[in-house]
This record gives structure tokens, C-alpha cells and sequence, in this order.
């Protein structure tokens, strides 16, 4: 059982999920949502073609198997002639099939259990959604829970679109602070965005999907935030010669500047067509630098998060320009840094702690602590490896500051 395993109390967790399902509850019993979880997660624990199994399920009935007055592009079901076994192994064979964005396994009740009953094609909306990559997510008419296995031991649980919890090697993730959203460490990033002309809801976005690109990738690391000459106390292994443009090239790109010469096709006229209104040519160059901006967003945020995985840190100035990575810290001092469990994100309250926190967490957090305590205009996110997300700074007084778990997904609380 998933409790043996990791200790959680997750008769309590199904208890919560289940009174959260409204209507849907009456279709699924607690008994079945404990199974649903637990399953999901020994596949997780399994490995197919030397790969551990990354995959999302849903508990669906038979409504959202047949999918009758969906748009088929957002929910498209795919049912087996013959059901599988909700079984471990069997999912785990399923899961090369499954790109845990865009399609999910469906698990539905027969007689007194749970039986896979074929695959689901959606779109990637409610992933980026689940993520806060995106600020609507249309098309999924249905609210199903939704498990999507992301790492070893590391399980979300969505409600439909919206992300309810993460399981997380031994605890159950449902708040978080979210410093992206305002506050304290929000209005410091408006503040260094401002200072470089770059639009701040842009610049904290792309920081966001890059730090989050980061997590996903299962081993964690540092993105530190400087001062400009602020280097002391680094030893740069790969620094970039001058700084590196690549991370704000994708703003300036969204902002509206071209960045170099482009071709601009247009439209393909057909002999003897008639030539196409103007209205929708411009609708339809305005479509294709939609997705050009956002593929540049996302293939820019992953090349931040390749450099933030090499051994050390990916030092940024805070016009985030790459100064290099790779960086180790060399501070040695102080032995114990005085730290403060931010409860909000103002903070306007810490959290009452007996030991710090830095003694359960690793060298990753403790060298940037030390870090930040001797170089107090820091800002510093590190992710662990199992994706929580931290961030440090020494903002006011004699400690550093550090608000863990920072909430990168939304999640929704009933």
C-alpha cells in the first residue's frame, strides 16, 4: 500500500478528494478512488524499456467514454473492445503510448472494481493550465480526477482542469506560497524587470516556465538572480562571454521585436481562387506569431532549465541575461544561517520553527542560504529533486528568507 510505502495518511487525502467531487462523487465510491491512487502509483514505481513509467490516468464513467457533444479535438476517447486489468504492469505497458500532456489512460467501474477501458486524446490546455503556463484552458467538458505520474514517488491529482494535489514522496502537497503571483519576491521581479525595459508579466512568466521546466526534469538545481558585477563568492565553470541574450530575446520577441531579418510568406494564392480579404490574412499572421511566440517561450524556458541541470548553479543578472552555469558556491560562512519560514508571500508572518529548515533540506539549499545571507540582493530558486520549488533572499534584517513550498501549479481548494 501506498501508506506502508511513504507513511501518508491517504485515507484522509480520498476522505478530502472525494468530498470535492460534487456530483461526480456519487458515481465513485472512496474505496475506489484509494484504489484508483494507490495503483497509479506502483506503476509509477515501475520502469518499461529501462524507463520509469510517466503517465496520467482518469476515472471516467461512461458518459465521458463516448464523448457525445464534445468538440473531438479537446476530448477524443478511444474505447478497447475488451477492457484491460487495472493492474500496475499493465499500465506501465501502456505508458510509452502516453504523453501525459495531451493523452491519459481511462479507468471506469465494472461490477465492484476498476478496469482500463481504453486511451483518451485532449489537448495540452489543461496540462499548461494545471502548470500556470496559461490563463484559460477551453474544451475539456468533463471534470474527472485526473493522476498524472511526473516522477518516481511523485503523483498530481487534478479535478478536471484544475490541480487539487501533488503527491510528493511522503507528503501531500496542496498549499503552496505563490511568490508568482504577488508579493514580496512578485513585486522584486516587477522591479528588476522595470529596470530593464522588459515587460514584467512577460519576464515573470518565462522565469516561472523555466524554473518549472526545471522541476519537471527530475534531478533539481539552482537559478540564482544577481546583481550586476555581484560574482564573488562563484566559481563560473561555463560563463558566457559578455552575458548571454537567449532568455531575454524571447520577451523582446513577444514585445513585438523581430529580432533579425524574417520571411513573411503570407498567403498562398491557388490559381483562379479568389484573392483572400486582407482582414483575414492579418488574422492569420497574427495566428502564426501567436504559436511562433509561444514555441519560442517554451523552447527558451527548457534551454534555461538544461543549464540550471548541470552540477552547480545558472547564475542570471536581473535583466536575465546569462552570466553562465555550472557555478559552484564557495561560501563556507555562516556555519548556521539564520532563516525565517515565510508563511505568506508579503511575508507579513514566518512560521513558527523549532530546528531550521535547512537542517532537513540539502547542500543545495544550505550553500544558497549561505549565499544569499553574504550577498543580500539575491534572489534564489532551488528545486529539489523531487520538484518542490524554494525560494531565498535576504530582503530585510539578519536572516534569509525562504518560502518552501512555492506554488508553480493553481492549485483549487473547495
Amino acid at each position: 500500500m501506498i501508506e506502508e510505502q511513504l507513511g501518508l495518511n491517504v485515507g484522509d487525502f480520498v476522505r478530502r478528494l472525494h468530498d470535492s467531487l460534487g456530483a461526480a462523487a456519487n458515481k465513485t465510491t472512496s474505496t475506489q478512488l484509494g484504489l484508483f491512487i494507490d495503483t497509479a502509483f506502483f506503476a509509477g514505481l515501475m520502469r518499461e524499456e529501462g524507463q520509469f513509467a510517466a503517465f496520467a490516468i482518469a476515472l471516467v464513467d461512461d458518459e465521458m467514454l463516448s464523448g457525445h457533444g464534445v468538440n473531438r479535438r479537446d476530448w477524443n476517447p478511444m474505447r478497447f473492445d475488451t477492457p484491460k486489468p487495472f493492474d500496475p504492469g499493465v499500465i506501465a505497458k501502456l505508458a510509452p503510448a502516453i504523453d501525459r500532456r495531451q493523452t491519459i489512460i481511462a479507468v471506469s467501474q465494472q461490477d465492484a472494481g476498476l478496469v482500463i477501458s481504453g486511451i483518451i486524446r485532449t489537448n495540452t490546455g489543461r496540462y499548461r493550465f494545471a502548470r500556470g503556463e496559461s490563463s484559460s484552458c477551453n474544451g475539456i467538458a468533463y471534470d474527472p480526477v485526473i493522476l498524472t505520474v511526473i516522477d518516481i514517488g511523485t503523483i498530481t491529482v487534478d479535478i478536471g482542469r484544475r490541480r487539487f494535489a501533488t503527491i510528493s514522496r511522503g507528503r501531500i502537497l496542496q498549499d503552496g506560497v505563490g511568490v508568482f503571483e504577488g508579493g514580496r519576491i512578485f513585486s522584486e521581479l516587477d522591479r528588476y524587470a522595470t529596470a530593464s525595459g522588459l515587460d514584467a508579466e512577460l519576464y515573470t512568466r518565462l522565469l516561472k516556465r523555466a524554473i518549472h521546466s526545471l522541476a519537471d526534469r527530475g534531478h533539481g538545481g539552482i537559478v540564482l538572480l544577481v546583481q550586476e558585477g555581484d560574482l564573488s563568492s562563484l566559481d563560473i565553470r561555463y560563463c558566457a562571454n559578455n552575458g548571454s541574450s537567449a532568455i531575454q530575446d524571447a520577451i523582446r520577441f513577444v514585445e513585438g521585436d523581430p529580432l533579425g531579418a524574417t520571411i513573411d510568406i503570407g498567403s498562398v494564392s491557388v490559381l483562379g481562387a479568389p484573392e483572400p480579404e486582407p482582414a483575414q490574412v492579418e488574422i492569420e499572421r497574427q495566428r502564426r506569431r501567436a504559436i511562433r511566440e509561444h514555441e519560442f517561450e517554451q523552447d527558451v524556458a527548457s534551454f534555461a532549465a538544461d543549464l540550471a541541470s548541470v552540477d552547480g548553479a545558472l547564475v542570471l543578472r536581473r535583466d536575465l541575461s546569462i552570466v553562465g552555469f555550472g557555478a559552484h558556491i564557495l561560501c563556507a560562512e555562516p556555519k548556521e544561517v539564520p532563516i525565517r519560514l515565510a508563511r505568506d508571500t508579503d511575508p507579513k508572518g514566518f512560521a513558527d520553527v523549532s530546528t531550521s529548515p535547512l537542517l532537513r533540506l540539502g547542500t543545495r539549499h544550505n550553500s544558497t542560504a549561505r549565499f544569499c545571507y553574504n550577498h543580500a540582493d539575491t534572489m534564489a530558486f532551488v528545486v529539489s529533486q523531487d520538484g518542490i520549488v524554494s525560494c531565498l533572499t535576504r530582503y530585510a534584517g539578519n536572516a534569509v528568507t525562504l518560502w518552501r513550498p512555492v506554488a508553480m501549479e493553481r492549485h483549487w481548494r473547495c
